[in-house]
């Protein structure tokens, strides 16, 4: 009897953490992302917490029509994220060669010269930033549909 004793906190513990998951609660969280009014795929979405006591960040990469669903770090995947107000910031970049290289290190001479990359953003630089974006979002408990319309510059 006292072995069960000893072991049943133990198991009541176990149960407990294995079923609550991500360990916070978090709202469904979903969009389209257009530019120009074109689904944008492959972009990368940020929200930032506008208070960082309340809310927890969250991200989502668009699929081909331009969807997204959201996630965070401390829930279970495409679980969405807390409740709060959001700023957003929206990026869709690519690094490429320039085709030139940066010179020789005089501390190794033998090396083979990096090539100098670049990134391009396929869209607006300024939604890239949630200082310059002008996005926000407010996540509400329950489904949240949340779509950004962007614009080319």
């Amino acid at each position: 009897m006292q072995r069960i004793t000893i072991i049943l906190p133990f198991l009541l513990l176990a149960a407990y953490i294995i079923g609550c998951g991500g360990g916070i609660r978090t709202e469904p969280g979903t969009g389209i992302i257009t530019l120009d009014g074109v689904p944008l795929e492959d972009a990368d979405v940020s929200f930032s917490p506008v208070d960082p006591n309340q809310g927890s960040p969250a991200f989502g990469r668009t699929d081909a029509t331009g969807r997204y669903q959201l996630q965070t770090m401390l829930g279970n995947p495409d679980g969405g994220t807390t409740q709060g107000d959001y700023q957003v910031a929206i990026t869709k970049t690519q690094t490429v060669q320039t085709g030139r290289f940066y010179p020789r290190s005089q501390a190794n001479p033998l090396a083979e010269p990096a090539p100098i990359v670049e990134t391009v953003h396929f869209a607006p630089r300024k939604y890239a930033n949630t200082d310059t974006s002008g996005l926000s979002a407010t996540v509400v408990r329950g489904r949240n549909q949340i779509n950004f319309e962007l614009v080319s510059d």
